[in-house]
């Protein structure tokens, strides 16, 4: 059963605010159950809940409208959404504040990211000349650079790849900073490719420094 705001419809299209708690409140526990049907005149409207809990939305149920009617249907269904809604707020602008929320959680996701992977380089990154290397100078030469690291820190040339590559530290961070690719696989870096020292051991036949099997 349809609930029936037709008499309180004002002249301007505008709803009265003396509309009883009783009512609202019948329309939000028919509209938690699914769907409330409200009459406005010769239109219909329906209010259900949307994903976000505490939140409803509204639609036109008639079909082939004038514009006017149209319009007018849209303006009864803001003045109800606002009325239900916490915070007096249209489901539009619910629907905005949601995007702004996963816009920021993506955000403080990719920075939460970002620090594991600073943290995982702090962690495995050692002075070059203190640990003797073994291997040839190729294999000790950071892509970045093309120099020999002070600081260096072990990478893996992909995700799926047993070969690990020496890094200048400070080079590596600041390709981080820039959000740039792998510089060999192009995939984006993980703290999962960064390797520490004793993880990895250097391959005269491969002139290249394998991860370790676990």
């Amino acid at each position: 059963m349809p609930v029936d705001l037709t008499h309180y419809i004002l002249p301007q299209g505008n709803l009265m605010s003396n509309i009883p708690q009783e009512t609202w409140s019948e329309i939000r526990s028919q509209s938690v159950s699914g769907e409330s049907l409200i009459r406005l005149g010769n239109l219909m409207v329906s209010i259900r809940p949307m994903q976000i809990d505490g939140y409803f939305i509204g639609r036109i149920n008639n079909s082939a409208l004038s514009e006017g009617d149209t319009r007018l249907g849209h303006q009864y269904i803001d003045n109800i959404e606002r009325t239900l809604n916490v915070g007096g707020l249209s489901s539009r602008e619910v629907e905005v504040l949601r995007e702004i929320e996963v816009l920021e959680n993506m955000t403080l996701l990719s920075n939460h990211q970002s620090d594991n992977l600073l943290g995982k380089i702090e962690l495995c990154s050692f002075n070059v000349e203190n640990e003797k290397l073994e291997g040839s100078v190729i294999s000790r030469t950071c892509p970045i650079t093309l120099c020999e690291p002070e600081k260096g820190v072990f990478m893996r040339n992909s995700m799926s790849s047993d070969v690990c590559t020496l890094y200048d530290k400070t080079a590596l961070i600041n390709l981080i900073d820039m959000k740039a690719p792998h510089p060999l696989s192009r995939e984006t870096i993980t703290a999962s490719m960064i390797i520490g020292k004793d993880e990895c051991y250097f391959v005269p036949d491969r002139e290249s420094f394998i991860l370790k099997e676990s």
